[in-house]
């Protein structure tokens, strides 16, 4: 097992400085990088005017925003609730998630 993790590292250290770019491809089939963007991109979590979070006291589980962005609330005991943005809300008549969409309010 150590001459397999020796060899694996000599090939790494001779391939040269790896990189996400160069390790994982974000053109893959059911990629959505290329849609909403990378899931580290800036602005993608909280509210925004077009996407604010539910007003306080709200009940449902599942919550679209005026900009047409669907969230799923989430919440661990002793913890506020988090929303989270639904990519493909197709079962309940809601559009997919689009680049605007924060992935969380």
């Amino acid at each position: 097992m150590s001459k397999v993790l020796g060899a694996v590292a000599v090939i790494l250290a001779l391939s040269g400085p790896a990189t996400a770019a160069g390790l994982f491809s974000f053109e893959e089939p059911g990629d959505l990088s290329g849609t909403l963007g990378k899931a580290s991109a800036p602005n993608q979590l909280g509210e925004t005017a077009a996407n604010p979070r539910p007003p306080e006291g709200f009940a449902g589980d599942l919550y679209t925003t005026p900009d047409m962005c669907t969230y799923s609330r989430a919440q661990a005991p002793g913890y506020a609730v988090q929303w989270y943005l639904v990519l493909n809300p197709h079962h309940i008549g809601m559009p997919n998630a689009h680049p605007g969409c924060p992935t969380r309010i």
